[in-house]
């Protein structure tokens, strides 16, 4: 079994922390994600509505669709 103390997980932690939150990280998951640059026509059609009964039965499901 392996053990980390509190500091030894502090400074790895903020070493982690400090390459996840990098602006190209982050930039790089919105571009990924068709987020950025911005483009709602990328985004928008994936989305799904789930109307749900109150015995959390699905009604119906569709794409949502913008109002653009």
């Amino acid at each position: 079994m392996n053990h980390i103390d509190k500091v030894d997980f502090l400074v790895l932690y903020l070493q982690a922390r400090s390459i996840a939150l990098s602006d190209s990280n982050i930039q790089g998951g919105f571009t990924s994600a068709s987020l950025w640059p911005l483009d709602p026509s990328q985004v928008l059609p994936r989305l799904r509505i789930r109307v749900v009964n109150g015995s959390g039965n699905y009604i119906f499901e569709e794409p949502l669709r913008p109002f653009l």
